[in-house]
């Protein structure tokens, strides 16, 4: 019963087999490049997964769990056939798009157009601009600006041209 207790309160950190594990019902990030995730694949495997993920128990398919952060730390244990270090919380929709919104502001990596894109996301799965701003972190201007970009540039050439990380607006 304790550990229900803390496991409810998203306070121990668990194994999971990376097979019952989804991702987010929303994109924050473009895909991980191979060179990327193998230099991923070797860091964990040299100094194991340091860092926890956090899911919430999957709301539609029993058993299962669905990715809040740590999407690219997944794919990387999963390629060591090692389980994931995860915490386990109870989510709604919009704190888990705030938690994983949270997690991805505080690295230095994700660029501005990656930022605006989750924005564009969240706006058009009708999350509250309160809800886009707290998980960017973010001021209403700053979320205007980024939805103008998103909706002006065509996504499949945001795809086309990768993160650019060293271009555009500072994140």
């Amino acid at each position: 019963e304790e550990i229900e207790k803390k496991l409810a309160s998203g306070q121990t950190i668990i194994e999971l087999d990376t097979a019952l594990i989804d991702p987010s019902f929303v994109s924050d990030r473009m895909p991980l490049t191979d060179a990327a995730l193998s230099d991923l694949v070797d860091a964990i495997r040299e100094s194991t997964q340091l860092s926890p993920i956090l899911v919430r128990p999957h709301p539609d398919v029993p058993g299962r769990y669905q990715t809040a952060f740590g999407h690219r730390r997944v794919r990387a244990v999963s390629i060591l056939g090692l389980p994931v270090r995860a915490i386990v919380r109870e989510l709604t929709d919009e704190e888990m798009v705030v938690a994983q919104g949270q997690e991805n502001h505080a690295r230095k990596d994700l660029s501005y157009i990656e930022k605006a894109q989750f924005a564009r996301r969240l706006e058009n799965r009708q999350f509250s601009r309160a809800t886009i701003m707290a998980a960017l972190s973010i001021y209403k201007s700053d979320l205007s600006n980024m939805l103008s970009v998103a909706h002006t540039i065509p996504e499949e050439l945001i795809e086309a041209i990768g993160p650019a990380p060293n271009t555009g607006r500072r994140g």
